[in-house]
């Protein structure tokens, strides 16, 4: 914990030169420094009087964040926890001109599962049948590249179409990062009124909290982009003035949509869904936005039924396609078709934010068992509204947006943590609450609260609110601390290991300074408390430059070497992480991750459906040797890993296609008889062979 201490010395510091010496300094720059007149020409053409007068520096942030994608992407930059597979077949690291951080085993999702599916798809002609990821038209729910007419709002894949593999993957972790940072800064400085202080301050909140970097590996990035983008688009598509400026909101509401299809995962879609929904009502219910709703009505009308039937005519030819694999996957034993209930989530997790945010790495977490990402949270600091503003002001209609969102956070808070009447849970059920279990709508909870403390920053630093006398908000930092600190001590009760006395006790000071910084509309303050709970999450993920910690993984590359990707089919004998290796080299393999069961496959090895209820699921494919067996034995090892063993020299992997056999475990004797040794690494443990043609020309 000695970077705690250190941290806290940078705090005291940096706090001492923003007393001091930083509002000199801004002045005497102020003077000096004038933007190029590109930027003033960018913020006219991007004004409406209706919704957005952006600042000329809101367009040099914008186009210093284009030009850091663009670096970015020239390095073959990325995020992406595939160093793992140095530490594997054998431990042997890669030199990379970049290479920063820790790659994350907990992020097997992404580097061992959804990695390793793009590039395959991507080397394999992005078709909408692949057997390496599943059966029926499986890519088409697993958010990889498609073909297709609906390819126009995969927007983070087209780097793999204009550039080589590994700048194509760097293009996708480019949208990533910088596709959330370019999203939530406009729309903040929607909400915000044009703020750029508050707007830098939120976005980095949101791209800065634990939630979002241990989750950033998944297709989350991708779905806030989506929210953000369709909320810029419909406050452009209902309160614009220009007509150029609703056009462009209705093009961001069907390239949002598309997009969100594409990456069917409901838990993380509805709250950002409902959360859109409550600040565009928010927004129509101030004061004069009626007048501007009527505004070109016409022109709005049309341009909302032109992006209908735009979503209409592509989203409906996705889904006629994907219909069979939603069918497929819907009739899972894992995931299947799942009713949330509410109220299943831990009271002291939901709120332990300030003390989570402070960890550092993926080996102590707070209330155990439980990993990483699982136990990753937000800062919830949505109730310093109540403390802040007086309630009769609250309710006043300019403030309809500030009371949008909180009644939106209070509704998420009773479904995550409260049990709700029957009546009550059956009816945000039946809205789609049914899909989002509590532990997945904390998305929708957290970034709720980031958008009323940043508004609430913005509006108490631009005086366009109310507030409580300044003796009572002076209170609320005081307040804060000992909230924190009494939460903290019960905390430490249940883990007195990670909630140590001085994690409570830094814990308590943050929220004192964020509290402090909202509520005096004090930008110095409220940037030192986020730098203290962003910069830990900022650790999380690594930055790496290219592709070669798998790329040139000598164990893949002789495996690659010795098949014929169009026709050779491997089967891996012992565990699946190498399966999904081999599939990041675009080629064929039956075992490792699936996301729909491959009937091709099961009807081969269960021809009567014995083992339905194993092998009907998303799952991690294991095969496992069995000399002499004469069918085949699927085993459920875990809720999405099953085993199936089989006689590697009997009749069924030549019955399946399997040409080439991979062993991570011992060889046993009896299925050297019918298997060819292939040249492999001998320090990577892992055994390559042809099956022989004798076998295979017996059983087909």
């Amino acid at each position: 914990m000695a970077w705690l201490g250190n941290a806290t010395a940078a705090a005291l510091l940096w706090l001492l030169v923003a007393e001091l010496a930083l509002p000199l300094l801004v002045r005497r720059l102020s003077r000096k420094l004038r933007l190029p007149s590109m930027f003033h020409r960018l913020a006219a053409r991007a004004s409406d009087p209706n919704v957005l007068i952006p600042s000329p520096y809101s367009m040099a942030i914008v186009v210093f964040v284009i030009c850091s994608a663009g670096l970015y992407v020239a390095l073959n930059l990325n995020q992406s926890s595939l160093g793992v597979w140095e530490e594997i077949y054998p431990a042997k690291p890669v030199a990379q001109l970049v290479d920063f951080g820790t790659p994350r085993r907990v992020r097997s999702d992404e580097w061992n599962t959804q990695t390793p599916w793009v590039l395959n798809q991507v080397q394999s002609g992005e078709k909408d049948h692949n057997p390496s990821i599943g059966g029926s038209e499986a890519p088409l729910l697993a958010a990889v590249p498609v073909l297709h007419s609906w390819a126009i709002a995969q927007g983070e894949f087209i780097g793999f179409h204009l550039f080589n593999l590994s700048t194509g993957f760097s293009w996708w972790w480019a949208y990533k990062t910088f596709g959330l940072i370019l999203s939530f800064f406009w729309l903040f400085l929607l909400l915000t009124r044009g703020s750029v202080v508050a707007s830098v301050l939120g976005t980095v909140w949101v791209y800065g909290s634990s939630f979002t970097q241990w989750w950033f590996s998944s297709n989350m990035p991708e779905l806030l982009i989506a929210f953000a983008l369709a909320t810029i688009g419909g406050i452009y598509l209902l309160l614009a003035h220009r007509r150029v400026t609703i056009g462009i909101g209705a093009a961001l509401i069907v390239y949002s949509f598309l997009n969100l299809m594409l990456h069917p995962y409901p838990p993380f879609i509805v709250p950002m869904a409902y959360l859109g929904v409550a600040i565009l009502a928010g927004l129509v219910l101030e004061p004069g936005r009626t007048a501007q709703l009527r505004e070109k009505l016409r022109f709005r009308l049309f341009s909302l039924v032109a992006a209908v039937l735009a979503i209409g005519l592509i989203g409906g030819n996705y889904l006629i396609d994907a219909m069979p694999s939603i069918e497929a996957m819907a009739g899972t034993s894992y995931p299947g078709h799942r009713i949330a209930l509410g109220g299943g989530f831990r009271f002291a997790k939901l709120f332990y934010g300030f003390f989570e945010a402070l960890r550092m790495g993926e080996q102590h977490v707070p209330l155990g068992p439980s990993n990483a990402s699982e136990a990753s949270s937000f800062v919830i600091l949505m109730p310093l509204l109540f403390l802040t503003v007086p309630f009769a002001a609250y309710v006043r209609r300019k403030n309809a947006l500030l009371v949008a969102l909180s009644l939106y956070c209070t509704v998420v808070i009773f479904w995550i943590s409260i049990p709700l009447p029957h009546t009550i849970e059956s009816a945000l059920q039946a809205m789609g609450w049914s899909w989002s279990p509590p532990a997945r709508s904390v998305i929708g909870l957290g970034i709720g609260s980031i958008m009323v403390t940043t508004i609430l920053f913005s509006r108490v630093r631009d005086e366009s609110i109310e507030l409580r006398r300044i003796a009572v908000r002076k209170i609320a930092p005081a307040l804060s601390f000992l909230l924190v600190l009494t939460f903290g001590g019960y905390l430490r009760s249940m883990d007195p290991v990670f909630f140590s006395p001085r994690i409570v006790l830094a814990a308590s000071a943050i929220a004192a300074v964020l509290a402090a910084g909202v509520s005096h509309g004090r930008f110095e303050l409220f940037a030192a408390g986020l730098a203290a709970i962003v910069i830990p999450a900022l650790t999380v993920n690594p930055l790496v430059s290219g592709l070669s910690a798998i790329e040139g993984k000598p164990i893949l590359l002789a495996a690659e070497r010795q098949s014929n990707s169009g026709e050779d089919r491997w089967a891996v004998v012992g565990d699946f992480i190498l399966s999904q290796g081999l599939k990041a080299k675009g080629l064929n393999v039956i075992t490792g991750s699936q996301m729909i069961p491959n009937s091709n496959v099961v009807d081969v090895l269960d021809p009567r459906g014995e083992y339905k209820s194993i092998w009907n699921r998303y799952a991690h494919v294991i095969v496992e040797s069995e000399p002499g067996r004469v069918h085949p034995l699927f085993q459920l090892r875990s809720p999405d890993l099953y085993v199936i063993r089989l006689d590697i020299c009997g009749p069924d992997l030549p019955r399946l296609g399997v040409t080439r056999v991979a062993y991570t475990s011992v060889v046993p004797p009896a299925d050297r008889q019918c298997l060819t040794p292939l040249d492999a690494p001998a320090d990577s443990g892992v055994h390559l062979f042809r099956l022989s043609s004798r076998t295979i020309g017996a059983y087909q």
